[in-house]
């Protein structure tokens, strides 16, 4: 689950950014950063 969330994240954000106001751009893109951040972070974690 950790190794598909990066991906389906990018997807949203993908399918989305074009009807985004530069400042909800910002958010879904720092968002997205977090979430690939804490994901792989938790897989280290999982199979150490």
């Amino acid at each position: 689950m950790a190794k598909r969330i990066p991906g389906a994240m990018d997807a949203a954000i993908a399918s989305v950014q074009a009807g985004l106001s530069p400042g909800a751009k910002t958010l879904a893109l720092r968002l997205q950063t977090f979430v690939q951040k804490t994901t792989r972070q938790i897989a280290q974690r999982i199979l150490a």
